[in-house]
């Protein structure tokens, strides 16, 4: 039977608890300066609020999807920016419901920002906006309403 003397036990259990808190201090030292390195940006959100209907007397499907954004018209190419985007899937009947949020930050003094909507029906496009729908330039509402035209097969 091997038998240790206090002193032994002492060094071996105080290395033991060293050697535990050497490393917890050392994954909390690494997570406080990791935490420091970053610094979140705090985005300054606003909302941007409407409907999305048609005229037509047609019910939409149940597994309609109606996909609302808000675009830069400003680039001058044929693809806009999508500065916001909402996908409502299964949406009921119209008019629809919609709230885009976007980031402050991302709209620029002088371009000029519109929203634009279309439903689907699988993957088929069945109504589209036949033109944008200008917001966020002075005096355009924060609240919209999207008409959309059927969309011929």
């Amino acid at each position: 039977m091997l038998r240790l003397d206090r002193a032994t036990l002492i060094h071996r259990y105080s290395k033991s608890i060293m050697t535990r808190l050497s490393g917890s201090v050392i994954l909390a030292l690494g997570a406080v300066l990791c935490g420091c390195s970053y610094i979140p940006h705090d985005p300054s959100f606003a909302s941007l609020s409407g409907t999305v209907s048609y005229r037509q007397r047609i019910a939409l499907v149940p597994e309609a999807v109606v996909l609302v954004e808000l675009v830069d018209l400003s680039s001058g190419e044929v693809r806009e920016d999508i500065i916001a985007a909402q996908r409502i899937e299964r949406p009921g009947q119209v008019p629809v419901k919609f709230e885009l949020k976007y980031d402050e930050n991302a709209i620029v003094r002088g371009h000029h920002y519109a929203v634009v909507a279309s439903i689907y029906q699988g993957r088929r496009l069945i109504f589209n906006s036949p033109t944008s729908v200008p917001v966020l330039d002075t005096g355009s509402p924060h609240s919209v309403e999207v008409i959309l035209d059927p969309v011929s097969s």
